[in-house]
C-alpha cells in the first residue's frame, strides 16, 4: 500500500474508516442504470429501427433492433436458422 494511503487511514479513527467503506461499497454496488423516458422508431425511407431517449437526454438504439431494421439476423441463431431455410443445390 502506497504511504499516502497509510498517512490517510492514521488520519481517520476506526469507526470514521468503517463509515467510509461501507459509504464505498454501497456506492460500487448501487445500481443506478439509465430508464428509457421515450421509446419510438426511426424511419429511413422504408426502414424501420426502435430508438429510445434515456432520463439523461441520451439516443440510443440497440444493436438487434438495428439488424432487424436491416433485415438482418440479430445473433448467431437467427443466422444459423436462416440458413437453414436456404435450398441446397
Amino acid at each position: 500500500m502506497p504511504l499516502a494511503a497509510w498517512q490517510e487511514q492514521l488520519r481517520y479513527h476506526d469507526d470514521e474508516r468503517r463509515g467510509i467503506a461501507r459509504k464505498a461499497v454501497k456506492a460500487r454496488w448501487a445500481r443506478h442504470l439509465p430508464q428509457a423516458a421515450h421509446e419510438g422508431v426511426i424511419r429511413f425511407g422504408d426502414i424501420e429501427i426502435e430508438a429510445a431517449v434515456l432520463n439523461d437526454g441520451q439516443r440510443v438504439i440497440t444493436y438487434s433492433g438495428f439488424m432487424m431494421g436491416l433485415g438482418r439476423p440479430s445473433n448467431g441463431r437467427q443466422h444459423h436458422q436462416a440458413a437453414s431455410n436456404c435450398l441446397l443445390f
